[in-house]
């Protein structure tokens, strides 16, 4: 079993939670519909591989989880295809590293598929970002009749020294939210909305935040459900999608050397804001406006540098991968509603047939890439667009 049985006693997720953890604990059906679903792929993923896959994907560690449910996927996702899939296979090739994946179908050519994931940006160490976490969490388990709160954060290069005292923090709050008039703050909000609304700044041994009280609507007032903290401000944060789709590749192209059939890089992408642009950038290169020193009033002409996953310096590259296959942020609550796109390698050595090409595709033209519609994966797998409930699915970790 993937997912062991024990009490379901959870509806939401904490921040600092992981989610296998909150997989285990989710008394909601639609989690059930999420664990019954993965039960079934376990079931037919092969032995010996699936204990190694398992201790992953209950380690705890985000990383590890998203690693291997997108193994557990793109093994169940090609046998839906129609291929025998063989985990970790034998190649006669050099060296004793192997493959994630052998896909085998009964009238097209064989497939090797290899699996990787990029990483969610973020610019805090692990550790202090666990500890805001966990700070947030515990003002979460705070309620009040007549408010929630907006939380800001005064500087986003800050993070904890150590770890906050909650229950320091949460008395704090509760002191100053009672101090506050819900009628007249009301009135205020509804006709200014959140400016004149009163803040408070705090300093957690060393992460400045601000809370600003929000009155909830008449109609919501005296509940005390749900969570506090209804608005956060995160800032603006740099996100490049490219580069580490780019190093994927790079990493993964001369991993086996000449496998003599065409070979798949599978990215699952963090990011489910990329967008053709970004895949664009990311396989021919960043696009840029170049403008000649000896004329600057010249509005210049847009190029790209030459540090595509296709194409570098010297010219093509990296043309024993056939094409990369994208998963945009694919995860367990979002296998019905995640897609699939397939990018071709204009150079590659052995060109993708059959029937991975049902799948969405970027195909090279003399403008790079032209996309052609496919199959939504949903398809393959059975499921509608709502799957697991649209009501239910919105979770805060849903998303990891």
């Amino acid at each position: 079993m993937l997912i062991p049985n024990q009490q379901r006693d959870l509806e939401k997720a904490g921040r600092a939670m992981s989610t296998f953890e909150f997989l285990k604990r989710c008394s909601r059906p639609a989690c059930e519909r999420v664990r019954n679903q993965l039960e079934e792929w376990f079931r037919r993923y092969p032995d010996p591989d699936s204990e190694e896959l398992k201790s992953r994907v209950r380690s705890g560690n985000e990383d590890h989880f998203r690693s291997a449910f997108w193994e557990l996927y793109l093994h169940e996702f090609l046998r839906r295809l129609g291929y025998s899939v063989e985990v970790h296979p034998e190649l006669e090739t050099e060296g004793d590293k192997r493959p994630d994946f052998l896909a085998r179908h009964p009238e097209d050519e064989d497939l090797l598929v290899e699996a990787a994931s990029t990483k969610k940006k973020t610019e805090e160490p692990s550790g202090p970002g666990q500890q805001k976490d966990e700070v947030i969490d515990a003002i979460n388990e705070l309620s009040h009749p007549d408010f929630r709160l907006r939380l800001g954060e005064s500087n986003l290069r800050s993070w904890p020294e150590e770890p906050p005292s909650r229950n320091r923090v949460q008395a704090e709050l509760r002191q100053w939210l009672e101090t506050l008039d819900y009628q007249s703050l009301r009135a205020e909000f509804e006709e200014y909305g959140l400016e004149p609304m009163p803040e408070k700044e705090f300093d957690l041994r060393g992460w400045e935040v601000t809370f600003t009280a929000i009155p909830k609507p008449e109609n919501q007032r005296g509940s005390e459900g749900g969570r506090i903290i209804g608005l956060q401000n995160t800032g603006v944060q740099w996100v490049d999608t490219s580069t580490p789709i780019r190093k994927r590749v790079r990493d993964k192209a001369g991993r086996y050397g000449d496998v003599a059939r065409p070979y798949v890089v599978a990215v699952n992408i963090a990011d489910p804001m990329i967008d053709e642009i970004d895949i664009r950038d990311a396989l021919f290169g960043d696009e840029v406006l170049q403008i000649p020193m000896d004329d600057p009033p010249n509005a210049g002409t847009m190029t790209r540098k030459p540090n595509g996953a296709w194409i570098g310096p010297e010219g093509p590259r990296n043309t024993r991968v056939s094409a990369v296959l994208l998963g945009l942020d694919v995860g367990p609550w979002r296998i019905a509603t995640a897609p699939l796109v397939l990018c071709h390698n204009p150079w590659a050595q052995r060109r993708v047939e059959g029937p991975l090409t049902a799948l969405p595709e970027y195909n090279p033209t003399d403008d790079e890439y032209q996309k052609e519609e496919g199959a939504h994966p949903r398809s393959m797998f059975g499921l509608s667009t709502d799957w697991p409930a649209a009501h239910e699915s919105a979770y805060i970790g849903a998303s990891r």
